[in-house]
């Protein structure tokens, strides 16, 4: 039996990062068919009630499979949804009646399964969801994303002996919200003295939603000392084989993040090999365990488990970034001090996303599938 499951794009062949790692693409009994949604608010006596919502084109289909958006309207056939840290994902102001609506929709009979990327997703998801519909719990999975691996460590770069130069690695659209300043400021400070040096993928611009004081004078000034440091690699943007081959040749990924959603890019680089230097906000420490990575420790909001240290007070953010580059300083010199442990943490990078992100991911996706259909696979 091959189940023909219904996702949220114009295109199969070229889905976006998120629908390509979430749904059945690496399932040989599934045919993914394109079932892209149409803005409601194109609809003029819809506009104002529901902005930012969507309805999909009735396809038919065994089963849709949804990102990050819950089926608004009833639907032909059953209907499921991954999601990365909250559901309903509204608009900013949307009414608390809209919000109520959606979690409703998630406790009707033909939406079957809700899965979450992470069990601070469904968590912060319940907490919701239980005032609504208190028996919603039964259709949450923990599920995360597909993420590929390298075959073992003999096909990533080394760390042999003490006088290698130690090699870090910041991938990222969002330079400020991801932390990296505070790996500027530590190859400024101690690049010469500990012998490192970093690559930083990113446009580095400003504006995102977590560092809001950062202005265009910080990041022109940022971007100067980026291009004029000669232990510092900057490069705009790589394509994503770019940045997997660049992560081999590395020794230590660092993304200090102030807020995310997820954390795919820590996945992709414990993948290939390469240990984390991250943080303790959303779903970081699930990702980014001591064995295989270090995490900065902020304080963090209640309940959306974000950094309470973020651009809209500039000296909080400041003086955040140099106590992270001080603790990126004494990681690498740890690192110095027994490369050991690096090689097993980067052995363990690679075991931990082999076993939860491979193809025993795929086989509990399959069996969701199966129980949401009634449909044998194969």
């Amino acid at each position: 039996m091959v189940l023909r499951i219904g996702i949220d794009t114009w295109s199969v062949r070229r889905p976006n990062y998120h629908l390509a790692r979430t749904v059945a693409s690496s399932i040989d009994e599934v045919e993914l068919i394109a079932a892209p949604r149409v803005p409601l608010e194109r609809v003029p006596f819809l506009r104002k009630r529901f902005a930012g919502s969507y309805i999909g084109v009735n396809r038919r289909v065994d089963l849709f499979h949804l990102w990050n958006r819950v089926a608004e309207t009833p639907v032909r056939s059953p209907w499921g949804v991954t999601f990365e840290s909250r559901l309903p994902r509204l608009i900013p102001d949307s009414p608390k009646a809209m919000e109520i609506l959606l979690l409703d929709r998630i406790s009707h009979d033909d939406c079957k399964f809700a899965i979450a990327l992470s069990a601070y997703a469904r968590d912060r998801f319940l907490e919701a969801q239980r005032a609504i519909s208190p028996e919603v719990e039964n259709k949450v999975h923990v599920l995360g994303p597909r993420i590929s691996t390298i075959g073992g460590m003999d096909a990533r770069a080394n760390l042999d002996h003490t006088t290698d130069v130690l090699r870090l690695l910041f991938v990222g659209r969002d330079f400020f919200r991801k932390g990296g300043e505070s790996l500027l400021r530590a190859v400024e400070r101690y690049g010469d003295a500990l012998n490192f040096s970093a690559t930083i993928v990113s446009p580095v611009s400003g504006n995102d939603y977590a560092t809001r004081a950062i202005d265009m004078a910080h990041v022109e000034d940022v971007r100067r000392r980026l291009g004029s440091n000669n232990r510092i690699v900057w490069q705009s943007e790589l394509t994503h084989s770019d940045v997997e081959a660049s992560m081999r040749s590395h020794h230590i990924f660092v993304m200090p993040t102030f807020a995310d959603t997820y954390g795919y890019a820590f996945l992709e680089a414990l993948g290939q090999g390469l240990p984390v230097f991250g943080s303790n906000v959303q779903a970081g420490p699930e990702i980014v365990a001591d064995s295989r990575g270090w995490r900065v420790q902020y304080p963090l909001k209640s309940q959306s488990r974000e950094s309470q240290l973020d651009g809209a007070d500039y000296p909080a953010y400041s003086s955040a970034m140099d106590s992270v580059a001080d603790s990126l300083a004494n990681t690498v010199m740890e690192t110095r001090k027994d490369t050991r442990q690096w090689s097993v943490r980067s052995e363990n990078a690679i075991e931990y996303v082999r076993t939860n992100h491979g193809d025993a991911r795929d086989s509990k996706l399959a069996l969701i599938y199966e129980r949401a259909t009634g449909q044998q696979l194969g």
